[in-house]
């Protein structure tokens, strides 16, 4: 047996139950969150991998594939060219998302500006803004299910006990064209008082991936803002009694994976 598969066998000795059900399967698995993709040379983050029975580490391949597009880096010349073999695949899984991501005209370019009170860049014709269009019909799924799985893994990393199947997740997403007006992520980010930023190999990952995060004393209820490439941003409660804090009448509550859906 090579150290790798007895390094496996310590984490499921350590961690058996997989984080993503409810406690209701045994962990065969490693799930990374975030996941491998969303890093340069899909050099992940220590000490972020997390257990899980094979349908869970599954159930969030095509979103993290998707959210992919939105998050990854493209820094270097070899990322670059992974990005763009990236979007070319998506774009022949879903032929019309990347033309619906883009301004069709700079007049529709100055619209976006003035409607995300974002001022326009000196010297920088309105063609050459980044500015991106997400329909939300299409993105609504895939960022559900990203904040679902990432803040199910953060829960359990927090709390070192797996959020029951009556628990509950709110999640916030909000991108960088959303950041000069959202008040809440400020709110957020004040009473989110503890960071993490992780490492790979000595290597501080800070500028791909953060987490800030407090608890609520006496419950295992937390909040956490998550970064992401400083493109995206992921705000989320967790908690096992959801009752403390009512329903939103905006946002949808999000639950750990059930058997009926994993099928």
């Amino acid at each position: 047996m090579g150290e790798s598969q007895r390094r496996r066998d310590r984490f499921l000795r350590d961690h058996p139950t997989c984080c993503f059900c409810g406690g209701g399967r045994a962990a065969e698995t490693e799930d990374h969150q975030p996941a491998r993709v969303f890093f340069a040379g899909r050099n992940w983050p220590e000490g972020f991998a997390f257990p899980a029975c094979a349908r869970c580490n599954s159930v969030s391949r095509e979103s993290e594939r998707v959210m992919a597009l939105l998050i990854h880096g493209e820094s270097g010349s070899e990322d670059r060219k992974k990005f763009q073999e990236h979007a070319a695949s998506l774009d022949r899984a879903y032929p019309s998302l990347i033309s619906s991501m883009l301004p069709s005209s700079s007049n529709e370019v100055r619209s976006i500006l003035r409607s995300k009170q974002i001022p326009r860049p000196q010297g920088v014709p309105l063609g050459e803004i980044p500015i991106v269009k997400l329909d939300r019909d299409f993105w609504e799924e895939h960022f559900n299910m990203f904040a679902r799985k990432l803040f199910l893994a953060l829960h359990y990393q927090c709390y070192s006990t797996v959020l029951p199947p009556h628990g509950a997740i709110w999640a916030f997403p909000a991108t960088n064209a959303d950041l000069p007006k959202a008040e809440w992520i400020k709110d957020f980010a004040r009473a989110a008082e503890q960071i993490a930023i992780p490492i790979r190999n000595g290597q501080r990952l800070g500028s791909q991936f953060s987490v800030r995060w407090n608890v609520v004393p006496g419950h295992n209820s937390g909040l956490f803002v998550a970064q992401f490439h400083g493109r995206m941003m992921f705000a989320a409660i967790t908690t096992d009694t959801p009752e403390l804090f009512g329903e939103s009448n905006e946002l949808p509550r999000l639950t750990p994976f059930s058997w009926d859906e994993l099928g």
